[in-house]
């Protein structure tokens, strides 16, 4: 795709293009609090498979304003910082969220070398997603939401990422820097979007970060979080959802769609 990084930048409204942790931390936080995370066309239209293609990412991320989950955003992130320059490469985590289990390798990350350092660069965690880079050198962030992240080294290979969470750190996801391929990531992404056990095709899960709050919708629970808070809301009807939807995450649905979630997830109860 022709000129993609100059494009998102400018859609974005970022213009600074340096290869700088500046620039970097500048993409982070726009995206995220631009373009939101969700997996509600995984949910609306089973059966189907999301599209990596690149410009199929651009239009429904960036142009649309559709959002996606992390293997639209980090991808379509990835080939902009590589666009514009940058020392990036694409990795696969296993999600683990504290526990000590078999998890397959189904979440896309990226370490970005910049200024004499690396760092980890993750648009695609949904609600736990950084909102500034993490060095790989284990030094603590707080990002601009408040939460504090760090990126441990387990051995020659393997990284965690980390939350601070109730004053202990809290483990998200562990990678590891093999060497991987675009078709990993189209394997990754066929689990993901239609195994049975996956989350992704069993919740509704819509987020997004701006203005130190965390906006997030957690199957029919609207949630907002800032410095520490939670406020919960019961979303009881379609139209409410697709008020909710639109309104915090510019997010336009048909409410007859959604109704059919909300029948489905009141049958599931």
């Amino acid at each position: 795709m022709k000129n993609l990084g100059n494009l998102y930048l400018e859609n974005l409204g970022i213009k600074d293009s340096e290869l700088t942790v500046d620039t970097l931390n500048a993409i982070v936080n726009a995206h995220l609090s631009n373009y939101s995370f969700n997996n509600l066309e995984v949910l609306l239209n089973k059966g189907e498979i999301l599209s990596l293609e690149l410009e199929d990412l651009y239009k429904k991320v960036v142009t649309s304003r559709d959002g996606g989950y992390c293997f639209e955003h980090n991808k379509l992130v990835y080939y902009v910082l590589k666009d514009l320059g940058f020392d990036a490469t694409s990795y696969l985590g296993r999600v683990v969220y504290g526990r000590d289990v078999d998890a397959p390798r189904t979440h896309r990350t990226t370490i970005v070398k910049v200024e004499n350092a690396e760092y980890l660069l993750d648009v695609g965690f949904g609600p736990y997603s950084p909102m500034c880079i993490i060095p790989l050198s284990g030094e603590t962030v707080v990002d601009p939401c408040g939460t504090t992240y760090r990126v441990v080294k387990k051995n020659e290979r393997e990284f965690q990422l980390e939350a601070l969470r109730d004053g202990e750190y809290f483990t998200l996801y562990v990678f590891d820097l093999g060497i991987y391929q675009e078709s990993d990531y189209m394997v990754a992404n066929y689990y993901t979007n239609t195994y049975h056990g996956s989350k992704f095709v069993n919740e509704l899960i819509v987020s997004i970060k701006k203005d130190g709050t965390i906006y997030l919708v957690s199957n029919f629970l609207f949630s907002k979080l800032l410095n520490g808070e939670r406020e919960d809301f019961e979303i009881d009807t379609a139209d409410k959802m697709s008020e909710i939807l639109k309104d915090f995450f510019d997010l336009e649905t048909d409410v007859q769609k959604v109704k059919s979630l909300l029948d489905a997830y009141l049958d599931s109860l």
